[in-house]
């Protein structure tokens, strides 16, 4: 494969953004620039207002916060990243798509092209803290067999932001070596020692096809808890709920069928979701896809809003079961973006990804439930 630059926006300068069609495709595809949290005043003021409580209680220097998962993850991470101006990158490491190059803007010294397997010091940063976590992380997530499933960048807050440090984790199932959840992912959350982190695995589970090609490059459906989303949610909380003060599930986003087919992006979705059709169908996915188990629906894990709405009961089972774990908290992205498709919203122009209003209203609720960080 060639290599490619994987063009980045926002606060990230120049990113990639790991859309949905990569599911199928494999390929890189940007989204467009979503608006800046300038044009959302009220959720600008109330964000800055709860970041500002969050950095001023954490400890020295360690008002730190995980973001970790897909493109969803990356645009609310831009939208917060952007409150105090570009943030300053201090250390990226390379788990992308095989032979992509990761762009990075340095502080004055041009682009740096990483390539997979490979990371990239910021000098200034050199002795930061979190520097010296992310490189020992890093170094334990690729000795215990495992690995990032995509970009892992140390951000370092400006302006209102001055004084948060950000461990962005972009985690894309497919790019993974570990799958869905394994517990080597917590032994980096352990030696990163985030005040909090916000996290989902929710879209790249799911198909907007099941032929033969796509199947061959998404065979990942039959990893570590890949076909099992509430077992993951669970798995992942369990070992989480120790390390982290403030662990926050970010749902994953409700699919907006008409937007998403009207694109063309999901060729059967009409014939999935009449129960005769379904048969036929289904017995193709299972002659395609090998990867799925015979007692396994692949309607289920079709990339509409019949599995966002079968995902929201998985995840609400599993962590109803952590009702006493106070440091345990929601951030609901479904009910969001569930009401911004019935309106037929300007929000998302790809059923998938919902930006402008809807992100302000998530970064202003993340801020909210970091100011009510428990400082033990």
């Amino acid at each position: 494969m060639n290599s490619v630059s994987l063009v980045r926006y926002g606060f990230l300068a120049t990113v990639l953004l790991e859309n949905a069609s990569a599911l199928s495709s494999r390929k890189p595809e940007v989204l467009a620039v979503p608006d800046g949290p300038e044009n959302f005043p009220d959720e600008l003021h109330a964000t800055i207002a709860s970041m500002s409580a969050f950095i001023k209680k954490s400890p020295k220097d360690d008002a730190s916060l995980v973001m970790m998962g897909d493109s969803t993850m990356r645009t609310l991470g831009g939208m917060l990243g952007k409150v105090g101006g570009f943030v300053n990158r201090a250390y990226v490491s390379n788990d992308g798509l095989e032979g992509a190059k990761y762009e990075v803007m340095g502080e004055g010294d041009g682009i740096h092209e990483i390539a997979v397997g490979e990371d990239w010091v910021n000098p200034k940063y050199a002795d930061h803290f979190a520097t010296k976590r992310a490189m020992y992380a890093n170094r334990l997530l690729h000795s215990k067999g495992c690995n990032w499933g995509g970009p892992f960048e140390v951000q370092m807050g400006n302006g209102a932001l001055a004084g948060l440090v950000i461990f962005y984790w972009g985690f894309i199932p497919e790019w993974s070596a570990q799958g869905c959840w394994k517990s080597c992912m917590a032994d980096a959350v352990r030696v990163l020692r985030p005040r909090a982190m916000v996290w989902n695995v929710g879209l790249h589970t799911l198909n907007e096809k099941f032929d033969v090609d796509t199947c061959e490059k998404r065979t990942g459906h039959a990893e570590s808890f890949c076909s099992d989303y509430e077992g993951m949610v669970e798995a992942a909380t369990k070992d989480l709920v120790p390390l982290v003060p403030t662990l926050i599930w970010k749902t994953t986003n409700h699919v907006c069928d008409s937007k998403l087919q009207g694109l063309g992006r999901v060729p059967f979705g009409r014939e999935w979701g009449n129960p005769m059709l379904r048969v036929k169908l289904e017995t193709e996915c299972h002659r395609n896809c090998t990867a799925f188990r015979a007692e396994e629906s692949c309607y289920d894990y079709l990339m509409n809003s019949q599995s966002t709405k079968r995902m929201r009961s998985a995840w609400t089972a599993a962590l109803s079961k952590f009702k006493s774990a106070s440091n345990v908290h929601i951030l609901d992205s479904y009910s969001l973006t569930e009401a911004c498709c019935q309106k037929d919203c300007d929000e998302s122009h790809d059923g998938l990804h919902y930006t402008g209003k809807v992100d302000a209203t998530l970064m202003k609720d993340l801020a909210g439930i970091l100011a009510d960080d428990r400082i033990d």
